[in-house]
């Protein structure tokens, strides 16, 4: 039954990329074309959630929360113009000077990419999560039914121990760091100053992410003990909802939330029924917090009572998709680029991401580090003058690196890595993996969550890095345990 299910999802989604193809190439008005597409990518989102509804997969997992940014960032322009919220001064413009100064015909070419890229990841995550020796994707079950043992409980004192072990670490390069940042955030613009998030690899930025690890270690410990997880939630989300309106600097903040929120979800309270009503309001209201910091983020922004009486008189998630959908910008520029003015890469800069950390570090060459990273490339006069004048403020794209690296081939590579979501899914709360494997995994997923706006320079090194921790870090924990055990023990026998 599962196979006929995946089997028709299968065939939805070629008709749903062949539908969007044949859009662009029928004479139509530019609005129009956009009109289409946006119902296209609400077709395309509605069927994929019946498909999770009917199939009983998970929907609030890592992988669900990467493919809905993926729809916001790349399909959000459409979709606010299907709904007439490209109806603003600002909002023409915008349109005017970002997206069609490139032409149409590239913003409608990046559109249907990305519906195809976005249908692959789902179909391959999907086949994964619908294996059955991947059943867990299906029904999560609970830390309380699967080890109730004292092996488990063992782990859970480990994790604990090597979590405190991260936030000492961690804790003074955390507040030292944070305080110049937010300092800085507040004179000068978030923009303007480095965020100590992407500082790893590197001096003090290395030790001060081990804190947000930690505290990863520390949730995962507490899962039966709601009390102390909840605790440690709250100062976490108020910390970064804090952050967030200091600063300006959303993406962030809301990366690390989402994974919070579902750390809870799946140790504490998980959300369903009754539950997701009220989960619907507060996520409107987190909306409106988001609109409100990002009217008044800019140094020449609207102190925060004027922005507060101007909401009421905003669309709130009309302003949110278009906001959110103008990343598409980014892509749009290295579709224009690329094969026009270079070739694709093939790959090579996610190798380069890799490599070009440490020789950066080491003052070898720092060429290798820009080979990676697409706004450089773009910044270079060979783009020419248009593509030169658009760079400012440029954010990154998951999906215009993929173009970058592998043109349309791109959308094949895509259903593997929507396989590795499915896995990296299940494995974040796998009852038979390592709790330290599990909290590894989630920071991975913050990383992941901001790549979808960001470049691979912004998460691989990272990655690679705090493996390298964690992995020294276990056999460490498990030698201080046999010390204090033994020192404990000499002790009592005094």
């Amino acid at each position: 039954m599962l196979k006929r299910r995946y089997m028709f999802f299968l065939i939805f989604q070629m008709f749903v990329c062949l539908f969007a193809y044949c859009i662009i190439s029928w004479d139509f008005q530019q609005i129009t074309i956009e009109k289409q597409l946006g119902i296209i990518s609400i077709v395309s989102l509605i069927g994929y959630s019946i498909f999770l509804k009917r199939s009983k997969l998970n929907i609030f997992t890592v992988g669900n929360i990467f493919i809905v940014f993926l729809y916001l960032m790349n399909l959000g322009l459409p979709i606010a113009r299907l709904c007439g919220w490209i109806n603003t001064e600002d909002a023409i413009r915008f349109m005017d000077r970002r997206i069609y100064s490139m032409g149409c015909e590239i913003f409608n070419r990046f559109i249907v990419y990305a519906i195809c890229i976005i249908s692959f990841i789902e179909l391959g995550y999907t086949y994964f999560c619908l294996n059955d020796k991947n059943n867990k994707c299906i029904h999560y079950r609970y830390i309380d039914s699967y080890d109730d043992g004292s092996n488990f409980e063992k782990k859970l004192k480990h994790i604990h121990l090597g979590g405190i072990i991260l936030v000492i670490l961690g804790f003074v390069p955390y507040i030292y760091l944070e305080y110049y940042y937010i300092l800085g955030s507040l004179i000068y613009g978030y923009q303007n100053v480095d965020n100590p998030y992407i500082s790893s690899g590197n001096g003090i930025g290395l030790l001060s992410n081990l804190m947000t690890i930690g505290l990863i270690m520390l949730a995962i410990s507490f899962q039966k003990q709601k009390r102390a997880f909840d605790l440690l939630f709250f100062f976490v989300v108020s910390y970064h909802l804090i952050r967030m309106y200091l600063t300006g600097d959303r993406s962030t903040g809301l990366m690390i939330i989402f994974v919070w929120a579902l750390m809870r979800h799946k140790y504490i309270n998980p959300i369903k029924g009754k539950k997701i009503i009220p989960m619907i309001g507060l996520t409107y209201i987190a909306m409106m917090f988001l609109k409100t910091i990002e009217m008044t983020r800019s140094l020449g922004g609207m102190d925060v009572y004027e922005a507060i009486s101007k909401l009421s008189d905003s669309n709130i998630l009309g302003e949110t998709v278009f906001e959110y959908g103008g990343n598409v910008w980014s892509g749009l520029m290295v579709m224009y680029s690329v094969p026009t003015t270079s070739s694709f890469r093939f790959g090579l800069t996610y190798f380069a991401a890799v490599i070009g950390k440490p020789f950066k570090i080491l003052g070898i060459t720092d060429k290798i580090w820009k080979y990676a990273d697409f706004s450089n490339f773009l910044m270079q006069e060979e783009r020419g003058p248009l593509i030169n004048s658009l760079t400012a403020a440029m954010g990154g794209s998951f999906i215009g690196e993929l173009w970058f690296n592998f043109g349309w081939v791109a959308i094949v590579i895509a259903s593997f890595f929507g396989i590795f979501l499915g896995w990296l899914s299940m494995a974040c709360f796998d009852s038979d993996s390592d709790p330290f494997l599990s909290s590894y995994l989630l920071y991975i997923s913050t990383l992941l969550l901001w790549w979808t706006r960001q470049y691979f320079t912004s998460v691989a090194w990272d990655a690679l890095v705090y493996g390298a921790v964690l992995l020294l870090l276990k056999p460490l924990v498990k030698l201080i345990e046999i010390k204090l055990l033994v020192y404990f023990d000499y002790k009592s026998n005094q």
